[in-house]
Order: C-alpha cells, then sequence, then structure tokens
C-alpha cells in the first residue's frame, strides 16, 4: 500500500511539472485538415482541367493557390497569437463554414456540373422554401450524390485523425475523392469549366451589381412604331410552366394526361406544333426572349421594345396575369416586360393555388369594355411540388397505392398535366362563346425532365436535356378570325423548327401587326423566315445533339 502511494504521488508531481503543448503543436493537428478544406477546391480545378489546361489557366490556377493561401497563412499566424483555448475555436469555427461551403459546391458539381455562385444563391432566395427543400430532396435521390458527400467528410476525418504517414495518406485520400467527383459528374461537358477562386468572387460582384441596378424600358418605346387595322380583336397569349411534350397525350403519350387537347386535335379544332424549343430551360432566362425582341441578347432585354409596348401602340388594352411566385423585378427581372402592360395583375400576393382560379379574372377582362384586347396569362402549370397544382378531387394517377417514390413523383406529374388541360380547355370554352375574331396561342416557357436521361427529373439551364427544352405548343383560332389566309401558312409549318425566342415574331404575325420592328427571317409561318441552329442553355448545347442521346422509359401503368 505504501509502495503504490508512493508511485501515485511520484505520477502526480510528474504530470504537475510536465511542460505545456506548446501552441504550435496544437495548431498542427489541425493543418492538414485546414489545408484540406481550403485548398481542396483549387485542387478540383486542376483534375477537371489538368488535360485541357492553357499557359494562361495554368496562371489563373498557381494565382488561385496564392488567392487561398495567403489569407490561410494569416488566419494561422492570428491563431498562434490567440490565448490556448481561443485557437482550437477559431479554427474549428472556420473549418466548418469550409467544410459546409465545399459540400454544396460538390454537390452542385456533381448533379449540375457547375459551383455555388450569386445566381445559386438568387434562386434559393427568391424562390419558396417548400420547392426549395423538394428541390434538394429530389437530388438527394441519387446514390451518387450520398456517395460523394459521404466521402468528403469521411476523408476528413481520415485526415484528422491519421498519425503514421500523414501527409502519403492524407495525399491519397484527397486525389482518390476530387478523382470519384471527376467521373460522377452529371455535367460531362463542363469537366473543364471549374473557375478559379479569383474567377469565382469577380462573377459574383460583377452579378450582385447586376441584381441592384434599376430596370426601366422607357426608352424603348419613345419611337416605336406599330399599327393594326381589326376593328374589333381578341387575342390571348398563355404561358405555362414546365411542360413534358413527351408525357402529354397531345403529343403520343400513352397516359391520357391532356384529353380535352387530344379531341379537339383530333376533331381538327386547334393546330399542334411539333417542333418548339426553348433557349433556356428557367423561367427568368426564357421570358426575355419571350416578351421582348431581344432574341439571344437576353442579357440587355430592357433596350428592346416589349410585346405588350407593341401591341399598345398598335391600339390594344393589354393585361398580364400572373400566377407564379414571387413577382418582385429584383428576383424576376423579365416583369419589367410584363409591367409594360396597361394592367399587370398578380396572383402572387395574396396567392392562388390553382390556375383554375384565374377564370374569374379572365371573365371580367373578357366582358369589359373595348374592341381591341390583348391577354397574357401566366401560370403556375406544371412546376415542382407537382402535386400542389391541383385540387385533391382532380387526383387520377397518384392514386395508385403501392408506389416507388419515382413512381409518385411522375403520377403527380402526370395529375398536373391533367389539370392544366381541363382548365385550358375552360378557356377555350370562354372565348368560343365571344364569337369573336379570336385566337388563343399556348406554348410554356420551358419543359419539364422526368427520369428520360441520366435517372434525373426536374429542369436546370446548367444541364439541359432534350425533354427539358421541348415545348408543347398549340394556337386555336376562331371562326371568324382576321387574317384566314393564314391559315395556310400555319398548316404547312407544323412541323417548322422553331425557337421560342422568336415568339414575338411570330405573335406579331398571327395578330396582324405592322411594325418596322417585325423581322419576317423569324417567323416560322412567313416565306422568308430562315432557320438556325437551335442552342440550348448559356452553355450553347445543340439541341440536335442532345435529342439524339435521350433513351426511352417505361411508364407507371
Amino acid at each position: 500500500m505504501a509502495n503504490f502511494k508512493s508511485k501515485l504521488m511520484t505520477e502526480s508531481q510528474t504530470s504537475s511539472n510536465k511542460t505545456p503543448v506548446p501552441q504550435i503543436t496544437l495548431l498542427r493537428r489541425w493543418s492538414f485538415f485546414f489545408v484540406y478544406l481550403l485548398f481542396f477546391p483549387t485542387l478540383l480545378q486542376l483534375i477537371f482541367g489538368v488535360f485541357s489546361f492553357s499557359l494562361e489557366e495554368w496562371g489563373n490556377w498557381f494565382g488561385g493557390l496564392l488567392f487561398r493561401g495567403l489569407p490561410g497563412a494569416l488566419l494561422l499566424l492570428a491563431a498562434l497569437r490567440l490565448p490556448r483555448r481561443a485557437a482550437p475555436v477559431l479554427m474549428g469555427s472556420v473549418c466548418t463554414a469550409a467544410a459546409l461551403f465545399n459540400l454544396l459546391d460538390i454537390f452542385l458539381l456533381v448533379n449540375f456540373g457547375t459551383l455555388f455562385d450569386y445566381g445559386t444563391l438568387q434562386l434559393m432566395c427568391i424562390a419558396p422554401a417548400g420547392e426549395v427543400r423538394g428541390f434538394f430532396q429530389l437530388f438527394f435521390m441519387r446514390l451518387s450524390t450520398w456517395v460523394i458527400l459521404l466521402l468528403y467528410p469521411a476523408a476528413g476525418v481520415i485526415i484528422f485523425t491519421v498519425k503514421k504517414q500523414k501527409l502519403f495518406w492524407s495525399t491519397l485520400t484527397i486525389l482518390t475523392l476530387g478523382v470519384l467527383i471527376f467521373f460522377n459528374c452529371t455535367a460531362r461537358e463542363s469537366r473543364s469549366k471549374v473557375p478559379s477562386p479569383a474567377a469565382r468572387m469577380k462573377h459574383f460582384v460583377q452579378s450582385w451589381q447586376k441584381s441592384r441596378r434599376q430596370i426601366t424600358m422607357d426608352s424603348t418605346s419613345a419611337a416605336l412604331q406599330a399599327a393594326n387595322s381589326d376593328k374589333e380583336a381578341l387575342y390571348l397569349l398563355i404561358i405555362g410552366e414546365s411542360h413534358s411534350r413527351r408525357r402529354s397525350s397531345l403529343y403520343g403519350a400513352l397516359r391520357d394526361t391532356t384529353p380535352q387537347l387530344k379531341k379537339l386535335y383530333r376533331s381538327r379544332q386547334i393546330f399542334r406544333f411539333d417542333n418548339a424549343v426553348t433557349p433556356h430551360v428557367m423561367t427568368q432566362l426564357a421570358l426575355p426572349g419571350m416578351l421582348t425582341l431581344a432574341g439571344k441578347d437576353i442579357e440587355n432585354f430592357y433596350k428592346y421594345p416589349s410585346l405588350p409596348d407593341i401591341f399598345r401602340k398598335a391600339g390594344f388594352k393589354v393585361w398580364y396575369i400572373f400566377n407564379q411566385m414571387p413577382d418582385t423585378e429584383s428576383a424576376l427581372p423579365f416583369l419589367a416586360a410584363a409591367k409594360r402592360s396597361d394592367c399587370f395583375k398578380s396572383f402572387s400576393n395574396p396567392v392562388i393555388r390553382y390556375d383554375v382560379q384565374m377564370l374569374n379574372e379572365v371573365k371580367k377582362i373578357l366582358d369589359s369594355p373595348g374592341s381591341k384586347k390583348f391577354l397574357i396569362l401566366h401560370l403556375k402549370g406544371n412546376h415542382w411540388k407537382y402535386a400542389e397544382t391541383f385540387p385533391e378531387e382532380m387526383r387520377h394517377f397518384s392514386l395508385t397505392p403501392g408506389s416507388s417514390s419515382k413512381e409518385t413523383l411522375l403520377n403527380e406529374y402526370d395529375d398536373s398535366l391533367r389539370a392544366l388541360d381541363a382548365f385550358l380547355f375552360q378557356m377555350l370554352q370562354l372565348l368560343q362563346a365571344r364569337k369573336k375574331n379570336a385566337f388563343l396561342l399556348y406554348l410554356p416557357d420551358h419543359g419539364e425532365a422526368l427520369y428520360e436521361e441520366d435517372d434525373f427529373a426536374g429542369h436546370t439551364d446548367l444541364f439541359p436535356t432534350a425533354a427539358s427544352a421541348e415545348l408543347p405548343m398549340f394556337l386555336w383560332i376562331s371562326p371568324s378570325f382576321a387574317r384566314p389566309e393564314l391559315l395556310t401558312a400555319v398548316q404547312k409549318n407544323l412541323k417548322t423548327s422553331f425557337l421560342s425566342s422568336d415568339l414575338p415574331h411570330f405573335f406579331m404575325e398571327l395578330a396582324g401587326i405592322t411594325s418596322p420592328l417585325f423581322a419576317p427571317e423569324r417567323s416560322f409561318i412567313n416565306p422568308r423566315y430562315k432557320k438556325t441552329p437551335r442552342r440550348v442553355s448559356t452553355r450553347g448545347i445543340d439541341y440536335e445533339t442532345m435529342k439524339n442521346k435521350t433513351t426511352p422509359i417505361s411508364e407507371p401503368q
């Protein structure tokens, strides 16, 4: 017992006289982990571009090292000067923030071939919380997403905890993870386009500055010339949302998702266009070309006359009815063109849940005084979440019990198409009852991918698919239409290729608008129309190339 007490006292004295671990030794334990988190994006840039770097790009890569290295070195020096317990807190906080940011980057890179930027932040801020949550849930269903996201923190744990041959195991772990991300990147074409940190920072600042600018279109209508000889007219443009042509029975889908439109088409009451495509698979990018004469110059769309301005100049009263969120120009700049209408009404605030609830407002407009009316309806359409676009009593396919998550999503989407079909049919009935010189043109801003390729559902301009670029489009013309000679031209061009950024010129020709701004080479029913290659997304991907990649899928029964 005495020996035991003597030994215990000796150990106690030894521990009390033990030299404190130097601050630099504590920080060394964090160093590899810190370097991993700080420099991993720069490593990705190297892995993605190692086979295609030019001399300038190598310079940018080394610049990226300095861009991250200098602040990192300053942070380590600052940690050395902090009190003993404060240094790990600082390092832990910085590492946590870097880890979360890198995880978001990896998620976007694997699924969309891009990195986090101001546009991503803006989309997350303006979209309803439920939509953002559902969108992320959709991509978390993918096994590759989970594997990569779990490997990233696992690699960090290995780097933080391994003691022997730390440099070797850390390097091997980081390179393995980078290569896995490279080969799991969905957007193969963007492998060599991971930007440097400095380029990302510059782009972020420029995008923020653009978002803060005040958009005005007053000057575009100052010298505008447009005329129309109709004594009375009732013209409607209905813009849908996320409408898949491939799942519409109007276009031959096996499921009867658009029964009313299919009947109208078979009885030759509507014209169906088979070759319409959008240049952008995102509302914010597609609408500027549809509502103004900007064409491909959507960056500066506010410098061009808008469709509402042209019709107002031609003697029409113009309405724009909007049923999406949000309804602010800072979030959706194209609304600057929409608000050039005589009457702009948004159902975003207060919110109406279903497009069919807009019918009472439409009836009021149709019955209001005025001989020449142009009405644009911008629908909620078939946007995610699909189950929230139709009332419970309209469930049809989504009543199927025992469905998988993928089948449930497809069932809900198909039911949203049936709801849209019912709404469009009621709109046509309203017009038919008035027996006026009228027409109705329908097309969405973009389509929707629903597992046709890469096990992907949704839409993104970063990773467009043929299904998300293709547009269903139809035209109804009243028996008393003022320009019957155009019917032959329409009939002859049902399969002619069309890009929705040329919509204003086609619509002006249908409506009999004469203006120096009308470009016949951009109206696909005009004899002077010129076909051009159809490029999709800001990445300029050829539509024909995308279309050839698509593989058929089986539909739920």
